[in-house]
């Protein structure tokens, strides 16, 4: 499916916006409750670099996404509405939404179902549908 170039990037980036982004809701579990307790000043007023780090997860998330997709597209790997779901979903999961990473699921899952699908017939030998 991504044999060589931009699809090995976007697989790269994204994983790595995947580990950022547990590192940011980790943080929301434990950091800002303690952070709540002891100085709730800092959450009312903010800190810029607090703020900024909390951000990078999701934007390396989305532009690893936004490759996948548009490699996915490029290859021919997926129908183009999967990979168009992958992309939209990747720039809606940077916005503060309560389900922001809704289409990002929904087009993922997609393009594993339909890769699933095809290497399990390539594997057969049976014809390949789109």
């Amino acid at each position: 499916m991504l044999r060589h170039g931009i699809g090995w990037v976007a697989v790269l980036v994204l994983a790595a916006g995947v580990v950022l982004g547990a590192g940011g809701q980790w943080s929301l579990v434990f950091v800002v409750p303690a952070l709540a307790a002891n100085a709730p000043e800092v959450l009312t007023t903010g800190v810029a670099w607090v703020t900024a780090g909390y951000m990078v997860p999701f934007i390396t998330l989305a532009v690893g996404g936004v490759l996948l997709g548009t490699a996915l597209l490029r290859a021919h790997a997926v129908p183009r509405w999967a990979g168009v779901l992958v992309v939209v979903g990747d720039f809606v999961c940077v916005a503060p939404l309560p389900a922001r990473f809704f289409l990002l699921t929904c087009g993922v899952s997609a393009v594993a179902a339909l890769t699933s699908r095809r290497s399990t017939a390539a594997r057969q030998g049976a014809p390949v549908q789109a």
